[in-house]
């Protein structure tokens, strides 16, 4: 199931809330409410629970992304934003076989895109 995006900036929240089986409200209580609302104080208050024991990143290098990633297991993947390029990058989810782009505007990704900025995944899934 899509969780959808609530504000113009929170795909990492609806797309955490997918990764993790959770609703979107559980997931946004891991954020502070300036996070939600602001793309670059979400990434820098994010990116260290993302390399808690939980979740393990791939570092912002193609080489290290093709390696590293596994497409069979779900993801939360980094992707140039087909809309909003003011506001940064796009954070859509890999259920394993697709994409779910938890967008709510009509232009969105419907498969892999070839340019992967990042890619997140559950260290024990």
């Amino acid at each position: 199931m899509v969780v959808k995006m609530r504000t113009k900036c929170d795909c990492m929240v609806a797309c955490l809330a997918m990764l993790m089986g959770w609703t979107y409200e559980k997931a946004v209580e891991y954020f502070p409410p300036k996070a939600v609302k602001d793309t670059g104080y979400m990434w820098e208050w994010l990116l260290p629970y993302l390399r808690s024991e939980r979740i393990w990143i791939n570092f912002y290098d193609q080489n290290a992304i093709e390696y590293h990633a596994n497409w069979s297991r779900p993801a939360m993947v980094t992707v140039p934003s087909l809309t909003s390029p003011e506001l940064g990058d796009h954070v859509i989810f890999w259920d394993g076989n697709k994409v779910l782009d938890p967008s709510i505007k009509d232009k969105k990704y419907i498969e892999l895109p070839k340019k992967i900025l990042a890619v997140y995944q559950l260290k024990n899934s």
